[in-house]
Parts: C-alpha cells; structure tokens; sequence
C-alpha cells in the first residue's frame, strides 16, 4: 500500500475507536516578507486551517508584523531572540543552550516577547530555535509571561514545568542532514502512521496533538505540493481536527 493509504487506514482505526486525531501547524524562521512567506500564508489561507507562525523578535520587521495584522487565523509565537548559535563548535547548534548564563537568556526572552505581546495573534509560547532549550530554563519561563513552549519529538510530560504546557512538533518535512531538501512524501506519510498509531495505542502521550514542522524559506515546490496534499488529505477525515495554538496549548 501506499503511505497515503496507510495513513487512511490508521485515521479509520482512531474512528473505529471513538478517539480524535489532532493536529498542528508551527512553521519557524519568519523575520520578513518574502514571497515565500506570501506562499505560505496563502496556503493557509486556501486550506482554511490554524497557522503557529514563529517570528524571530529581535529580527522581525515593522513590516512583518504589520502583515501578520491582517492574517487572523495565523498565531505568532516566540523563535527564541535573534535566532544565533551560542554553542561551542563542538556541540550542537543552540541559543538558548546551557553554556549560557540563565539571567542573560531570560533577559533576552523577556525583551523578545516584550517586542511581539501587543501584536494582535500572539500567543505565549517559546520554540527555541534548533529546539533545544537548558533543561532548567523553561522552570523560568512563566516568570517572563510564557505559558507554553515547544521544541521536537514526543513530549514526556504534558507540562514542561508547572504552568508550562509542552506541545512539541514530530513531522519535519525538511531534511537536514540530507543537506536541507524536501523529506520525501512516503517518508513524512510513513512518519506520521508510527507517530499516530504510538499515539493511539498509548505508547506515547495521546493527548499531545500531531505537529508538522515546516520552514517557509527553504520550501522547494515538492514541499508546498506536500504540504497541501497532506493538509487536504487529514483535513477530510472525519476523525481529523487542526488546531489553533490556543487550543493545542489549552491557552
């Protein structure tokens, strides 16, 4: 069978059990108008589904936020601060790693979400960039106004500290160490059957909606032409339902 045709089959399993498969949107990197952050908004636009776009504030233009005003069904939510690689050449890629001091990190999350709360679509959560974050520092994160924060994979616990709900991404559909191309339709198709049957089953939190992670600037054509189909192709099941990040955050 086909990955669509599995992907179908496993949606009716969840029907068959009564159960909701939910899901999300969260594309990051956004800065300034590009055209393909046109696409990107026109996309959502025609599939009629939430967006969680992730603005970087220290980079995001006047022009930027003054675009996203007119878009109401896309949320903004913090991309770490300036989006720079603080780690040591030896380590993974991370700005908000623990090789920094924490009061200077916080400082810098308070002033990015200071540069973004008063925008009409924004929404307290962090998703650092590279997805990576000091295992100690979301404790701190309520004390800068954000309730919720994301990064990648399963989450472990429904709350990353107290009053810091976690709802993470699972669907790439970038391949990074294949040198930042479109996955593969199969491979994302494949990828979402194991991350919503593991969900269905209880082997991981089945309350944690299905994220698919997007990154407008890299976006070939195979990666638009995916991301519709596969929007489209859920969005049409009866068991399927997109949520906002109000909602997926229970914000």
């Amino acid at each position: 069978m086909s990955g669509q045709d599995d992907l179908y089959e496993e949606l009716e399993k969840w029907e068959s059990e009564g159960k909701t498969a939910t899901f999300w949107w969260r594309d990051d990197d956004a800065a300034e108008i590009t055209p393909a952050l046109e696409t990107l908004l026109q996309l959502a636009a025609s599939l009629d589904v939430p967006l969680a776009l992730a603005v970087i504030p220290d980079l995001a233009s006047d022009d930027l936020l003054a675009r996203l005003r007119r878009e109401s069904r896309v949320s903004l939510i913090q991309h770490g601060f300036a989006h720079v690689n603080h780690a040591p050449k030896w380590e993974k890629k991370a700005e908000f790693g623990s090789h920094r001091k924490r009061a200077v990190m916080g400082r810098e999350l308070y002033e990015g979400a200071k540069r973004l709360r008063d925008e009409p679509g924004w929404q307290p959560v962090l998703a650092p960039p590279w997805n990576r974050i000091d295992r100690k520092l979301p404790a701190l994160l309520p004390g800068f106004g954000f309730r919720g924060l994301s990064t990648f994979t399963p989450r472990k616990s429904s709350h990353a500290a107290p009053g810091l709900r976690q709802v993470n991404t699972h669907l790439d559909i970038i391949n990074w160490r294949g040198g930042g191309r479109f996955a593969g339709e199969e491979e994302i198709l494949a990828q979402a059957v194991r991350l919503l049957a593991a969900r269905r089953r209880n082997q991981s939190d089945a309350m944690e909606a299905t994220g698919l992670l997007t990154h407008h600037l890299v976006h070939d054509q195979d990666s638009w032409d995916f991301i519709k189909h596969f929007i489209t192709l859920t969005s049409q099941h009866r068991t399927v339902k997109w949520l906002c990040v109000g909602d997926a955050f229970e914000l």
